[in-house]
């Protein structure tokens, strides 16, 4: 047996609609649906579903492309071909401008204390938390390890908070001398995630 909501309506009755066409669509994918379509007599056919910016609208304004900064491109992929192929570089320097930054896992967070610095980390305000990846050539497992280290603004501690994964250093080389953004993920196991401008 079915029962009602508030309002009277039975909650079979509510289970049979239709869901809204441009339910979970973004704007951009109702836009591009709606350029294939044809206008008959004027009117779209979609009527106001694409609710702002439609294409059949006289006040319609096609969205600006962001430019790619060649330069940057350029910079990071000359830097990365260090360690890696040509090609590989160029394709992920184009990724990575168009991004607009490199993000990455911070490794290693659950060894040592480090799970109550995290804990610790949430309590300040993001804009006061200072990261920094620092080489470790005297790592005895890997002679290529980049340290992540973190102080709060004010203090006289650097903590080694982790590392860039194995995976990534080869990228990460290339970003050696930027500071990177910091953002503390809280879970069942705090981790932290690293941003890095392009």
């Amino acid at each position: 047996m079915y029962g009602t909501y508030h309002n009277g309506e039975s909650l079979e009755s509510r289970s049979k609609q239709k869901r809204h066409p441009n339910e979970g669509k973004s704007q951009e994918s109702l836009i591009e649906k709606c350029r294939n379509e044809t206008v008959i007599n004027g009117v779209c056919p979609y009527g106001q579903q694409c609710q702002v910016n439609c294409p059949h609208s006289s006040s319609y304004k096609e969205p600006e492309k962001k430019k790619l900064d060649k330069k940057a491109v350029f910079r990071i992929a000359n830097k990365i071909a260090r360690s890696v192929s040509r090609k590989d570089a160029f394709a992920l320097a184009w990724k990575i401008v168009k991004n607009g930054g490199y993000e990455i896992k911070v490794a290693g967070v659950s060894f040592e204390n480090r799970q109550e610095a995290l804990r610790r980390l949430t309590q300040y305000d993001p804009k006061n938390i200072r990261a920094f990846l620092a080489p470790e050539f005297d790592n005895q497992y890997d002679a290529n390890a980049i340290s992540v280290q973190v102080m709060v603004d004010g203090g006289k501690n650097v903590y080694r908070l982790g590392y860039v994964p194995k995976t990534e250093t080869a990228v990460i080389k290339a970003f050696l001398g930027t500071v990177p953004e910091l953002a503390v993920i809280d879970g069942d196991i705090r981790g932290a995630r690293l941003r890095l401008a392009a």
